[in-house]
């Protein structure tokens, strides 16, 4: 289990989908918020053939980008994440990744496999998704479970990130505006 106790504050992102435009505002905010770490819920770089080509689509830009920043991203593969992808990354895709923040217990995973209907079985807090690009929350009876959403081509119209604190609580902006979409708090 990958440990982010000594983290104050981790953002979310997923099915970036070879989009520089949206990737580029979301390190900008991670910048400008001082988070301590990104986590991509897969789909980094190509847009998948049931998609539209997104703005911005361009996915070398994209590695070069995040590459940039390695040392404080964590990816999940998704399902239109290939191995070229890993080659011309220099940071680890992960299967799922599991960790410690704050009090919580959180898994990441694409969403693919398991998702909304069917999370990740096991005792955590907090179960975090991708792949089906709107924002997610639903509360079972051990863990809350959530996706962000998509930054680059949502089927809720909302093009979103995830924050969370190390309190516990997680708050959904737009990120071309920056404003709120709504918060929940993790733990309660």
């Amino acid at each position: 289990m990958g440990l982010l106790s000594f983290m104050k504050k981790i953002m979310v992102i997923s099915d970036v989908h070879g989009s520089y435009t949206q990737l580029e505002k979301a390190v900008n905010i991670f910048h400008e918020q001082r988070y301590d770490h990104l986590i991509i819920l897969g789909d980094l770089y190509y847009h998948g053939p049931r998609n539209p080509l997104p703005e911005g689509y361009n996915p070398k830009k994209c590695a070069e980008l995040l590459n940039s920043i390695k040392d404080k991203i964590l990816v999940v593969k998704g399902n239109c994440d290939a191995e070229v992808d890993e080659m011309i990354s220099e940071f680890k895709f992960h299967e799922v990744i599991r960790l410690k923040f704050g009090e919580m217990v959180i898994i990441c995973d694409h969403g693919h496999h398991y998702g909304m209907d069917n999370p990740i079985k096991g005792k955590y807090d907090l179960y975090l998704f991708g792949h089906y690009h709107i924002i997610y929350h639903k509360r079972l009876e051990n863990c809350l479970i959530m996706s962000p959403g998509s930054i680059s081509l949502p089927k809720d119209d909302n093009y979103s990130y995830l924050s969370i604190d190390e309190k516990g609580m997680a708050e959904f902006y737009d990120i071309n505006n920056g404003e709120l979409i709504f918060a929940i708090d993790i733990l309660h």
